[in-house]
């Protein structure tokens, strides 16, 4: 079973270039042919949730439609992949982990994440803040993130002046629609860390309007939530569904570490994602394609983003390194909105592992 996990629309394209004419008089014309080159990132857990790293690539397969299965043309593990993550942190209630944030963040930056990867810090209660200050450094990520969980505009103020919570009036998913979006434009892959009970109470987005950005964005999300999870009757986060459609996880309980140690989880499982490479169709029919990946004799939990799209690229040339573009008709930097689609598209999904396995 698989699940429309978004789409992105991303046409081939032909070019033709004239050349001087042949001497003796004869013409002539070289056509030029370039594909588009889609890429899939793809998490491979186990039945225990553990991350399956010792995958021959070739054993992937990439199912569009009903078209016959093929195995991807280029693939890498994202290793060091420039990326950028965001991490949204909701205290609209008493979230048991505000008090180690900062430090769990700063250790993030200083253990988890590489000088060229990006780390933006949202705050949500009665609004959502952005933190726009730098967050290069574990010590500038410890104040930025002291900063913003303490700043006025967050909460809203009693009569007497004191800061209090919204509690269940929070907006949340209208809040991480805005770190989508914030996300959607900055370069390499993307990343949303929500830590949150996930509960919203009038919020103009819808869960699909999120599961949509996400994967029109090539958005990947993961949450921590921040209720207790040990107990034998723990609720399921309602932000599952976006998980599950951007490639994600929900992450387990925080052990004796701490939160710092499930955002180095977080990380560790995006270092190793496989980065599947294949050239799109030419004849999709109209309208929306529906890609899924497995892997031959084996019944693993596949996690898959939204597809995104390099640079155009000749089929006479040799795989270059990535550099992802955006889609015809957006403009560097500029996200895509959600069901604005023109043309044949693909759109990749959850591959649920097989009969007597619920993955969380």
């Amino acid at each position: 079973m698989a699940l429309l996990a978004g789409v992105l629309a991303l046409p081939c394209c032909l070019a033709q270039q004239q050349v001087p004419a042949p001497e003796g008089g004869a013409t002539g014309m070289t056509l030029h042919v370039t594909v588009r080159e889609l890429q899939v990132a793809a998490l491979v857990l186990d039945d225990h949730r553990r991350v399956v790293s010792n995958l021959d690539p070739s054993r992937f397969r990439l199912h569009i439609e009903r078209r016959k299965p093929f195995p991807p043309m280029r693939f890498h593990r994202q290793g060091d992949d420039p990326f950028t993550l965001a991490v949204v942190m909701d205290v609209s209630h008493e979230n048991r982990f505000r008090s180690q944030l900062p430090d769990a963040l700063a250790q993030l930056r200083q253990t988890a994440l590489l000088p060229h990867d990006r780390l933006l810090l949202f705050a949500v209660d009665c609004k959502g803040v952005v933190y726009r200050g730098n967050t290069g450094t574990p010590d500038n990520t410890r104040t930025g993130a002291t900063e913003l969980l303490a700043s006025p505009l967050v909460h809203e103020t009693t009569a007497n002046g004191k800061p209090r919570t919204c509690g269940d009036r929070v907006h949340l998913f209208d809040e991480i629609v805005f770190a989508l979006r914030n996300v959607a434009v900055q370069p390499g892959r993307h990343t949303v860390l929500v830590v949150s009970d996930g509960l919203d109470m009038g919020s103009i987005a819808k869960m699909s309007d999120l599961e949509e950005f996400a994967t029109n964005s090539a958005t990947t999300v993961f949450v921590q939530p921040s209720f207790d999870m040990s107990g034998p009757n723990v609720r399921r986060s309602s932000l599952e569904p976006l998980v599950m459609m951007s490639g994600g996880v929900v992450l387990d309980e925080p052990g004796k570490d701490g939160l710092a140690n499930s955002f180095e989880t977080c990380v560790k499982m995006l270092r190793e994602r496989f980065i599947l490479g294949f050239n799109q169709p030419s004849n999709l029919r109209a309208g929306h394609n529906e890609l899924h990946v497995t892997v031959d004799h084996a019944n693993y939990d596949i996690r898959s983003s939204g597809v995104s799209a390099p640079n155009a690229m000749p089929v006479s040339d040799k795989p270059q390194p990535d550099q992802p573009g955006p889609p015809p008709g957006v403009r560097p930097g500029q996200p895509v909105p959600p069901g604005q689609h023109a043309g044949p598209s693909i759109s990749s999904g959850y591959t649920q592992p097989g009969p007597g396995r619920r993955p969380t």
